[in-house]
């Protein structure tokens, strides 16, 4: 027994087909004989060495048959016949179990191949009841036969890496390249073959191909997979499909049809296919459910089609792909093929309604760009995707969004929902019939709930319901969404149709955002429901009665949020109602809509926003009317929309509340009449107003055969408003008897904190004398004048005290935000004018007297208290006893009045020193015992009494240095808490051996100053610790930009002897102009001793120890007080900078060595300068600097340890070099003991 397996098989495949092998082969019998054939030629044969010959041949490599039916006579039970390369002519009966080996044995037929042992235009049968396998042939079908070339019976069989090809024209047969038998019980496997033709007539009704690559009728263990078929007819045909049937991992090339499904009765049931590979080509077909029934599916999910998984592809790519599929009632065939889970594709090919009946619930149907022209009724859990499913139709500034794809284009019924959690998005609907509706349900037969409408663009109807749910009775909707969708140009004859642009009745739950609505011939959003409502960021233009309605005719406790709106152009902003004789609860909050009222459109006196019996006085939730703005523009009359009778409107208002209101609060609005004139109105009451407030319904409501009315009920607070360029601001009016409105018994009507600023000849208040009154205090009416206020208010009001500033304290905040502590506005005004400007003429410790510019109060307190400002104003109505003494007075805030007369002068005792007093201002109007205070208009001041001074300079004892000494107040020392090195070279303008040495000084000293900050002297301190230097060199200091003449005397000089010195009569060096030069000492050597055996001192390793020389300069510059000729110096501009040490080398006067980039002094001998190392250019500020920024002289504000004798200084200091060369800008800190930055070993002490 021969079994070939191909090493690079995939594991999966070598199971397969070895267990397929193993069942094919377990009735052999007699595993070693093998029979060779070769034709006639010996030319690329791989398995004889001769020719073949029936006669004389014995079946052997060397002497082989000539024919394969020879072969299979003399084969036994098992036996291998290996067929040779050449052509092979003749139909073929296998009848006994053989293995056929081909010359390409265990070659896939796709692969490379050598020469072909070619079967040609024969047929080939196989029957009986033992295994047979076909391997490594070459099956060239060239002849007219109709049927199967390899015709399989029901007989165990393996067919493999054959090439199996076609070429003869079709004459009107159905040529087949393998068949398997009907209903096959036998284990049938067909794989890794190349099923191909001759696609040069096409592949339809005349070409010359296969018909069929593989016939298969049913059967219960049939395996087809890894297979290659192009240029078939049909690559596959399935009839009788069923679960014994396995199509899986096969590459469909270019072929009329890839597969079909059918059979003589149509086939039913439930299958899939898996890691088939299928080519796209346009026009042909890539399944074919040609006889199947409704019920007929097939999943082909895991497919690859063309280079893309099916899970992966487009919708592009999808809608492509659909085309190619024969299903759904395209060309009246059946059944569903399924290639992306969960998903169905509405192409050019099925009709929607046929995919929505294929669809499974929970299935999301695409809908390509195109034109559906038919009734869609969703009756299951769907989503349904037009092309524009996840694009907003409106942009940013709510035009249409132009970067929408080709439209999905619904014609005709629309679209009708009728079932739970289903979704309509991106779809254009438009020339929907009139008088129907684009989407919704206006006939529910059940309940349906989950409900959203998105990003659909509804455009040229007439007489449409656009989105519409409705029904005569119950609660069939419940969370229902409509988000993102644009509603326009909707023509209708009459606004009686009542078309609403998107109206919700009988809705629970829903939720109305982002929508654009224009010209509703009634109102653009209309919601009548149960539950909660939210109704937020829509755009409403041109409805002609309201742009948002929320009403109630049916419900009780309906909760509704209308927020973030854009409405203009509308009869109405926005209308709260009920309509029922016993009215329905609603519970609502209209926050931060804004609506634009054109004046020139109404119809009749509608208002920018309506409230009408939304409760039956239920008190347990607070209505919020909060954060909008209304704004009006326009001529009464101009333009009306003419659609309903009686026009056109003669003014309009704000707002409008009429009948049981509950709890309302109307806050933080913006109420603009924008000065719109009303139009020959008949009673002036009628006249513009921001709010209107009506005890009884103006507008007649059928229900019950009459008029709804009811007096005002609640408690509604109107607070922090701003209601300006109206007529009037707030008017009560009683429509049923026509007169002004008396607030009734048990009303709570409250209008605080608002502005309410009427227009010329306007009032802020009209309401009717009697009733429960209107609470109308803390307003501003546009003026503090009692007078002027008391002219803006008509009827019941309480409305003192008022507002006496009308600055908005809040910018940012919708609606009107008083100053805080301005609502003083009384008969008695609060004073406008201040007290200001105060003198102090005496201040002691224990008393202060101050005057102060009086205010046009006509009175004024003064408040004192120590450590702080009082901490609240005083309170209106009430008198206060001063006292002069502090403490004894009335208190207010913490602090006691300390002055209450008309006078301006104030003079206070029994103070504390050293405390700061802070007195408040305030000025007053009073009229017997009512007293207005000026809160806001505080005058503050502040004094400290002094503190103990023992020298009487001005410089408290606690702060003074030099408590006894009036001449001398602070030490200012430098640096401040230690002595700074000075480190010296003396070989300039030469480096030298660089271990500055030769001269190291640490120096600290105190500049004292006076109570004016002027310097009196300065102790300079040197410490001289080295000389390590072979000249005899002196050391000085110069004080840059202090001219000698600002000096009176210096001592404790040591410079004495030297021929060089001269100084003046102060002690400075003569000679030096204007810098003041000191001589510290004219030899280092005479300080300190140099030790026997050496020459240097306190430089050398295990020198003794010489140790230090401490010389005092003391520089005064004003001796008690008295000045020197040139005047006092300010310590404010004698800064530690202006010390410039330096050293005279060898006694030579005009040879310095300054710090790097220092100015030398007056007698310095410039002809050194540039010579040798020294790299010195005055016109450029540079000095005392070699060509690599290294310098001769190291200022360290800190002491330090230096270098021994000879040793560098960079080899010491590690970072040196680095910082020197970089100008300071680069380590710093390179004088530290950090790891990395000294070697001890090189330094004093160490």
């Amino acid at each position: 027994m021969n079994i070939f397996l191909n090493k690079n098989l995939n594991s999966n495949l070598k199971g397969r087909t070895l267990l397929l092998v193993l069942f094919a082969m377990i009735n052999l019998v007699g595993f070693s004989q093998t029979i060779y054939v070769n034709d006639n030629s010996r030319t690329g044969d791989v398995y004889t060495s001769a020719v073949g010959n029936d006669v004389s041949g014995n079946g052997t490599a060397a002497l082989p048959y000539a024919t394969i039916t020879k072969a299979i006579t003399v084969a036994t039970a098992g036996t291998s016949i290996r067929v040779d390369a050449g052509t092979y002519t003749g139909n073929i009966a296998v009848n006994k179990n053989v293995t056929l080996m081909g010359a390409n044995f265990g070659t896939f037929g796709t692969s490379s191949r050598v020469a072909e042992s070619i079967i040609s235009s024969g047929k080939i049968t196989v029957s009986g009841s033992g295994a047979v396998i076909l391997d490594g042939f070459y099956v060239l079908q060239t002849s007219a036969l109709n049927g199967a070339t390899i015709d399989i019976g029901n007989t165990p069989t393996i067919v493999r890496n054959n090439i199996i090809e076609r070429n003869f024209a079709n004459t009107g047969i159905t040529p087949v390249g393998v068949q398997t038998a009907s209903g096959a019980t036998a284990a049938i496997s067909i794989y890794r073959n190349l099923f191909t033709g001759n696609a040069s007539l096409g592949l339809f009704s005349s070409h010359r191909t296969w018909n069929s690559g593989i016939y298969s009728n049913g059967g219960s263990a049939i395996l087809i997979e890894y297979n290659t078929f192009q240029n078939c007819r049909t690559a596959i045909n399935s009839d009788n499909m069923s679960s014994g049937v396995t199509i899986s991992n096969n590459t469909f090339g270019t072929n009329g049809t890839h597969i079909s499904f059918g059979g003589s009765s149509a086939t039913s049931g439930s299958h899939t296919l898996s890691g088939n590979t299928f080519s796209v080509t346009v026009g042909y077909t890539t399944i074919n459910l040609s006889n199947v029934t409704t019920s007929f599916k097939l999943d082909i999910t895991n497919s690859t089609i063309g280079s893309t998984a099916a899970a992966s592809m487009s919708l592009t790519q999808c809608f492509s792909f659909e085309s190619t599929i024969i299903h759904k009632g395209a060309s009246s065939k059946n059944g569903l093929v399924t290639f992306v889970s969960g998903k169905l594709f509405k192409g050019s090919t099925t009709t929607l309604a046929n995919n929505i009946t294929y669809a499974t619930a929970g299935d999301i149907i695409h809908v390509a760009s195109g034109t559906v022209a038919e009734t869609v009724n969703i009756n299951k859990s769907l989503k349904l995707y037009g092309n524009n499913y996840t694009v907003n139709p409106n942009d940013g500034s709510w035009a249409y969004n132009s970067s929408r794809a080709t439209e999905t284009v619904i014609t005709g019924a629309g679209i009708t929902i009728a079932a739970s959690n289903v979704e309509v998005k991106g779809f254009k609907l438009t020339s929907i019939t009139s008088g129907g509706t684009a989407i919704g349900n206006t006939n529910p037969s059940s309940t349906y709930s989950g409900i959203e409408i998105s990003n659909n663009w509804i455009t040229n109807t007439s007489n449409v319901h656009p989105i519409w749910f409705t029904a005569s009775n119950g609660n069939p909707f419940s969370a229902v969404t409509v988000s993102n969708n644009r509603l326009e140009t909707n023509t209708t004859t009459s606004v009686s149709n009542m078309i609403s642009g998107i109206d919700l009745w009988r809705c629970s739950g829903s939720a109305i955002t982002g929508n654009y609505v224009n010209g509703a011939t009634y109102n653009g959003i209309k919601n009548d429901g149960f539950g909660t409502a939210l109704i937020t960021g829509n755009r409403l233009v041109g409805c002609k009665v309201a742009g948002i309605s929320i009403q109630s005719t049916y419900a009780n406790g309906q909760i509704v949020i209308a927020a973030s709106n854009t409405i203009s152009g509308c009869q109405e902003g926005i209308a709260v109602w009920s309509s029922t004789t016993d009215y329905s609860t609603i519970k609502f909050q209209l926050n931060n809509n804004t609506i634009t009222v054109d004046a020139g459109k109404l119809d009749v006196n509608y208002p920018a926003i309506y409230v009408q019996n939304i409760t039956s006085n239920d008190n347990s939730y607070t209505n919020q009317i909060n954060g909008n703005t209304v704004t009006y523009s326009g001529t009464f009359g101009s333009a009306p929309f003419g659609v309903i009778s009686g026009g056109p409107a003669s003014a309009s208002y704000g707002l409008s509340l009429v009948g049981s209101l509950g709890k309302l609060d109307v806050q933080n609005n913006v109420f603009d009449g924008g000065n719109v004139a009303a139009l020959n109105l008949s009673n002036a009451n009628y006249d513009m107003a921001a709010i209107y407030v009506s005890a009884a319904i103006p507008v007649s409501y059928s229900s019950g055969g009459g008029n709804v009315t009811t007096n005002l009920a609640g408690t509604i607070r109107v607070l922090n408003n701003d209601m300006k360029n109206f007529k009037n601001g707030l008017v009560c009016y009683d429509f049923i008897n026509n007169t002004l409105g008396n607030i009734p018994s048990g009303v709570s009507l409250t209008v605080n904190d608002n502005s309410i600023v009427p227009g010329t000849g306007g009032k802020a208040f009209i309401a009717g004398s009697a009733g429960s009154g209107i609470a109308g205090t803390c307003n501003w009416y546009g003026s503090s004048d009692y007078t002027v206020v008391t002219s803006k208010v008509t009827g019941n009001v309480t409305y003192v005290s008022f507002l006496v500033n009308g600055t908005d304290d809040n910018l940012g905040a919708t609606g009107f935000q008083p100053v805080t502590g301005v609502c003083t506005g009384a008969g008695v005004v609060e004073p406008s004018l201040g007290a200001s400007a105060a003198v102090y003429s005496l201040i002691s410790q224990t008393n202060v007297s101050f005057s102060f510019t009086k205010g046009n109060g006509t009175k004024r307190i003064v408040v004192a208290k120590a450590g702080s400002a009082i901490s609240s104003n005083p309170v209106n109505n009430t008198s206060y006893t001063a006292s002069a003494t502090y403490g004894s007075g009335n208190q207010i805030g913490g602090g006691y009045v300390v002055l209450n007369d008309t006078g301006r002068v104030v003079s206070v005792s029994g103070l504390q020193a050293n405390t700061t007093y802070y007195f408040s201002v305030y000025e007053y109007n009073y009229l017997d015992a009512v007293i207005n205070y000026a809160g806001s208009l505080v005058y503050n001041t502040s004094v400290t009494t002094p503190q103990p001074d023992a020298d009487a300079d001005g410089v408290p004892d606690a702060e003074d240095e030099y408590p006894t000494d009036q001449y001398k107040a602070f030490n200012n020392r430098y640096p401040a808490a230690n002595f700074g090195t000075l480190l010296f070279e003396d070989l300039w303008p030469a480096v030298g051996d660089y271990d500055f040495n030769d001269l190291v000084v640490d120096y600290r000293f105190n500049t004292i100053t006076d109570a004016n900050n002027e310097v009196v002297e300065v102790a300079y301190n040197f410490v001289t610790r080295a000389i390590g230097g072979g000249l005899h060199n002196g050391f000085a200091f110069q004080l840059d930009g202090i001219n000698p003449n600002k000096i009176t005397s210096v001592t404790g000089s040591k410079a004495a002897g030297a021929a060089w010195i001269s100084v003046s009569s102060n002690g400075t060096e003569a000679g030096q102009g204007s810098n003041a030069n000191i001589l510290v000492f004219d030899d280092a050597y005479e300080l300190l001793p140099t030790q026997i055996g050496h020459s240097f001192v306190n430089v050398s390793a295990g020198a003794p120890d010489s140790g230090k020389d401490t010389t005092q300069i003391v520089v005064k510059f004003k001796v008690n007080g008295a000045l020197p000729s040139g005047g006092a110096q300010n310590f404010s501009s004698f800064g530690s900078s202006l010390f410039n040490p330096y050293l005279i080398l060898g006694q030579n006067r005009g040879k310095e060595v300054h710090l790097i980039n220092r100015v030398p002094s007056a007698k310095v001998n410039s002809s050194f300068f540039g010579t040798d190392d020294d790299r010195t250019v005055p016109a450029s500020g540079a000095y005392y600097k070699t060509a690599q920024n290294l310098p001769w002289a190291i200022n360290i504000s800190t002491t330090i340890p230096y270098p021994l004798e000879k040793i560098d200084i960079s080899a010491a200091y590690l970072k040196f070099i680095e910082w020197a060369q970089s100008g300071g800008t680069l380590q710093t800190t390179w004088y530290l003991n950090d790891t990395g930055k000294r070697d001890i070993t090189k330094l004093w002490p160490h």
